[in-house]
């Protein structure tokens, strides 16, 4: 089911995010997700030589989340990611376009997806 599938993607994501910060996320209707932190440490949870902490703002406006997500949308694509959704689509926190999102991530650093 749907359900399933997206708590599945949430509970890798957090497991992931879990070894590097305190962020989590409920539902991909999370606010938070706005300032693309979450991904960003997702990201470097997965590689940490690919984030520059230093590049990564508080994201507490709208200018700061934009960076944010522009910036995580570079390294995505530069790590080896297929990213098809845009940085507007994070910052407006799209929770379908967010879903993919994660599991595009998800279906590129494991093999835990069989098709």
């Amino acid at each position: 089911s749907k359900d399933m599938t997206e708590k599945f993607i949430i509970n890798w994501a957090n497991g992931k995010v879990s070894g590097v910060s305190e962020r989590k996320i409920e539902n991909f209707k999370d606010p938070n997700l706005r300032t693309a932190r979450f991904f960003i440490d997702l990201l470097f949870a997965i590689d940490n030589s690919c984030i520059n902490y230093e590049m990564v703002l508080q994201g507490e406006n709208v200018q700061e989340c934009e960076m944010n997500a522009k910036y995580f949308i570079s390294v995505a694509r530069k790590i080896g990611c297929c990213i098809f959704i845009s940085w507007e689509d994070i910052i407006e926190v799209k929770p379908k376009m967010l879903m993919l999102l994660t599991a595009t991530i998800m279906y590129t650093f494991t093999n835990l997806i069989k098709t």
